[in-house]
């Protein structure tokens, strides 16, 4: 799905956006990040490339139940974060995934930002009331980020944690002003 519109704020004192993702932001240092990363993202391939990124995102324009976007610190690409399940009328909550793709930006709140800044996009653009997100046990980073802008563990089973927000709850980070 292409969904129109941008969050535009500050954190640490820089511009930053978040907005859909086109298949002209595909640049080498994205495609570089995923093929780099074997621990969490389960779904991608085991080898993706310029022209294989731009169909996916090509594809998931079609696709009126999933979304990706970019967030830009500046003008640079530096994470995405992707939603599925975005037919509301089936009375499920979509479901998000992140991912920091460039490696100078993790361990510094950023994804804590783009969590917030997605909830916030798809609460705005599409008028969600909850959203899910699920992610392996092994990474209590990734829980503590969704936790810290009011998700909650709904449930857990062996290998994972799967959480869930009600878009009234939503914390902006202190650090995010417009």
């Amino acid at each position: 799905m292409t969904i129109s519109g941008i969050i535009k704020f500050k954190f640490k004192g820089l511009e930053v956006s978040l907005r859909g993702l086109s298949p002209q932001d595909v640049t080498r240092e994205y495609v570089d990040g995923l093929n780099k990363e074997h621990l969490f993202l389960e779904t991608k391939p085991d080898a993706v490339t310029i022209s294989s990124q731009i169909e996916y995102i090509r594809d998931i324009e079609k696709d009126a139940m999933r979304v990706i976007c970019g967030l830009w610190c500046g003008e640079k690409l530096i994470a995405t974060a992707g939603g599925q399940r975005l037919d509301i009328e089936t009375g499920k909550a979509p479901v998000i995934g992140i991912f920091i793709f460039n490696e100078n930006f993790r361990g510094q709140g950023w994804g804590k930002i783009l969590v917030w800044a997605m909830c916030h996009f798809l609460i705005k653009n599409l008028k969600v009331i909850s959203i899910q997100a699920s992610m392996k046990k092994v990474n209590l980073s990734s829980k503590g980020l969704f936790l810290r802008v009011g998700f909650e563990v709904v449930s857990e089973d062996a290998y994972y944690y799967h959480l869930e927000l009600k878009s009234k709850n939503l914390a902006k980070p202190d650090e995010v002003t417009f």
